[in-house]
């Protein structure tokens, strides 16, 4: 919407070359991954309502400032949608799996990770395969324990989880850089007169 008339119908904008824009994304949408399996993301946001309120509570307490951040872009989400991981907007979970050296570019601020694992419980482990959760800048190797969240700047510290034996899971807690745009001033279209979107 950025630099489109205030009175313009966004659905008779056209791109350079006479394509329409997609007026689907004038909104915040939710992801492929959630629309295929929105049942189980039901029953997991049940199931984890306690410890997502326990992080809640500790992300305010401890980090008032990025907290405060991450509040305003989804306290300004359409239909009055609450994020079950306020004050992040959503979460990953991963199963079993081991991470090659990446940064999150697409995420803002901070993010969460707590793993569960079964590692500590084993008698078969070998030396470097305990699933540690790795910072190339700092050269920090963290052997998480089950439960124990860690938070850190994951677009700005390249990291990866190392090889592990046994079960290994993962919950990220993260906010998309994309929501920074709606926070401001709802993608471009906050003054056009064709929708009501109303900021609070």
């Amino acid at each position: 919407g950025d630099g489109v008339p205030n009175s313009a119908d966004p659905s008779s904008i056209q791109k350079e070359g006479g394509e329409f824009l997609n007026t689907c994304r004038n909104l915040p949408w939710t992801s492929a991954e959630w629309n295929k399996n929105s049942e189980i993301f039901q029953r997991m946001q049940e199931a984890a309502a306690p410890i997502f309120e326990w992080i809640r509570r500790k992300m305010e307490e401890l980090f008032p400032e990025n907290f405060k951040i991450l509040s305003q872009y989804i306290e300004r989400l359409p239909c009055n949608y609450l994020s079950p991981v306020h004050p992040f907007s959503g979460f990953v979970i991963n199963l079993n799996c081991a991470t090659r050296i990446h940064r999150d570019w697409g995420d803002s601020d901070i993010c969460l990770v707590i793993a569960f694992s079964d590692v500590e419980r084993r008698s078969d482990q070998v030396k470097g395969e305990d699933g540690a959760l790795c910072f190339q800048e700092l050269g920090l190797v963290c052997r998480l324990r089950p439960g124990v969240p860690v938070v850190f700047r994951s677009r700005q510290l390249s990291h990866f989880n190392r090889h592990f034996r046994g079960y290994r899971a993962s919950l990220v807690l993260h906010t998309d850089s994309g929501l920074k745009g709606w926070a401001d001033n709802m993608y471009g279209w906050k003054d056009n007169v064709h929708l009501p979107y109303k900021m609070v």
